[in-house]
């Protein structure tokens, strides 16, 4: 029994026309305001109108869609129901436009409801609906409920279901993983097809050797001048300052020296002419001490031996130290005067000892050694990587150090612990034009009778052995060289790559097998699913061997 005269229920987008019929048998109202929302696709079929219209004709309720959706109207119209644009709208039933072979359905479904007024407001329905009692009524179809049959249900039902709303989120998101598979897959075909193939090829050839040797001038003043054996060099030169710190390792007497006085004397009968001098700086010895006069003396006749020449003279030693202290009464020669002699009246006496380190001259030269040694290596590479810059054959055999110029701080005889020696030294070296080299190689075994009908593959320049003759100077030199020559059939790698490119592997070994000195070839694909030759010569690589008839000894010298 209704206990109110309207209620309005809110119909979901997602709702199945089961769910609100569910809804209205459920609403205890005489009248039921369906609000519907936009684009309510259930609604949207006659079937589904008129079983609406049925559930209310059932439970005796009064059925008002609440909508503005014009598309509805029609359909509405077909079913009788009250359709409003809002809830304060007047319901009215849409006019009815008969669809063919749907006339009788309609009149059956139609015949036995009350007529209503189109035009009347939900408050006068819900007024005309109510009996003497005060009780809301609803004239029911002259069919009875359980007329309509359980199957005709089912199949409307049914229909329903087969008239859902396709899920268009799903749908979309299956046609993109659709379109990503399709794309990995021409990626993955492509990469497999194009970027991965390679094709390794061995040619193998016969050749033949010779030795190359002879001598040759490089010279930064000539010209190339083949049958002279001539070749214009490029100089270049390296400045390089480098310092070495050393310890000390000289010594020095920084004491004091000896002194005393020595009586020369000499027999009368040995002076003959005038009276014998002795020059101031001459060395008088005893004991193996030096000792050298400080001043010059003439002997004269002594007045208390009428027989000797004699004269007093100062004496200091020539070495520092205490060993130069004598007693008295020692006898001393007298260098280039064997017949005067001498003797010391009284002791010597000052000499001291006070040994100290200085820089020796052999202390400079071992530091200019490890400089020196230091250098060769590194200046010798970095003189070739300039020569091989400037695209020229670098004869490393030609590096000169120039004079050096050296110094040291503390400087030699100097008293040190160490010191600090610095050189500065102009490396050279000579560099020739391969091409000018090559030529003189090819120009020596032009008339082995070996390499008749056969090109030079390989002038064996890279594993030459060179030897300095003479270098003059640091622009020329005269050069022994010695290598050994390969020739054999030119194999053109360029050619073959487009003649073989995108054959299969029969096809493509046959073609390099045909041409002029090769023995054999071979083809190696990969990955292993690759059968033929890609066709981007950029992914073909070729590898010659050769097989010599001769051997030459590089190793020989002349």
């Amino acid at each position: 029994m209704a206990t109110s005269n309207k209620e309005t229920i809110y119909i979901d987008v997602d709702d199945e026309i089961t769910s609100i019929i569910e809804k209205v048998k459920a609403s205890n109202s005489n009248i039921v305001a369906l609000v519907l929302p936009k684009r309510a696709t259930v609604l949207q079929s006659v079937v589904n109108m008129k079983l609406l219209k049925k559930s209310g004709t059932l439970t005796k309720k009064n059925i008002v869609l609440i909508t503005s959706e014009k598309g509805l109207m029609p359909l509405a119209g077909v079913a009788g129901l009250h359709v409003a644009k809002s809830l304060q709208s007047k319901p009215v039933i849409p006019p009815s436009p008969i669809v063919p072979g749907e006339e009788a359905e309609q009149a059956t479904i139609l015949d036995n409801e009350p007529k209503i007024d189109k035009t009347a407001s939900i408050g006068v329905l819900a007024a005309a609906n109510i009996d003497d009692e005060g009780m809301e009524t609803i004239e029911l179809d002259n069919m009875a409920a359980e007329d309509v049959s359980s199957a005709v249900i089912a199949a409307k039902t049914k229909k329903l279901k087969r008239l859902k709303v396709p899920n268009f989120e799903r749908f979309r998101l299956g046609f993109l993983l659709g379109g990503l598979g399709l794309i990995l897959l021409i990626v993955g075909w492509y990469v497999a097809t194009v970027i991965m193939p390679r094709a390794k090829v061995t040619i193998t050839t016969n050749t033949t050797s010779a030795v190359s040797s002879f001598d040759f001038l490089a010279s930064t003043t000539t010209e190339l001048d083949i049958d002279n054996r001539k070749v214009p060099a490029i100089q270049k030169d390296s400045k390089k300052i480098d310092t070495e710190k050393v310890k000390a390792t000289g010594q020095k007497d920084n004491g004091t020296k000896a002194e005393g006085e020595v009586i020369l004397s000499i027999p009368c009968a040995s002076v003959t002419g005038n009276q014998p001098t002795v020059p101031s700086g001459t060395a008088v010895s005893s004991g193996g001490l030096n000792f050298i006069t400080q001043d010059s003396a003439t002997l004269n006749e002594a007045a208390f031996s009428p027989c000797r020449f004699t004269k007093r003279v100062d004496v200091a030693a020539s070495q520092n130290g205490e060993a130069s202290n004598l007693a008295s009464g020692k006898t001393f020669a007298v260098a280039g005067f064997s017949s005067i002699t001498g003797s010391n009246a009284a002791v010597f006496s000052g000499g001291t000892s006070l040994i100290v380190k200085i820089v020796s001259q052999k202390d400079i030269d071992d530091a200019v050694a490890t400089i020196r040694s230091r250098q060769d290596g590194l200046v010798g590479d970095e003189l070739k990587a300039q020569l091989e810059a400037d695209n020229l054959y670098a004869l490393s055999e030609t590096r000169k150090a120039s004079e050096s110029k050296t110094t040291a701080a503390p400087a030699v005889n100097e008293e040190a612990e160490e010191t600090t020696v610095t050189i500065e030294t102009i490396y050279t070296m000579l560099g020739i034009n391969r091409d000018d080299l090559s030529q003189l190689v090819k120009k020596d075994v032009s008339g082995e009778q070996s390499l008749k009908g056969q090109a030079i593959t390989d002038d064996g320049i890279d594993q030459s052995i060179m030897r300095i003759n003479n270098q003059p100077s640091v622009s020329e030199a005269f050069i022994s060289f010695r290598t050994s020559v390969t020739a054999g059939p030119e194999i053109d790698e360029i050619a073959i790559k487009e003649n073989i490119k995108g054959k299969k592997r029969g096809e493509a070994e046959s073609y390099i097998k045909n041409q002029p000195g090769v023995e054999d070839a071979t083809i190696d694909y990969s990955p292993f699913w690759v059968y033929s030759t890609p066709r981007a010569v950029s992914k073909i690589t070729i590898t010659i061997n050769k097989t010599s008839d001769q051997s030459a000894d590089t190793n020989s010298n002349e």
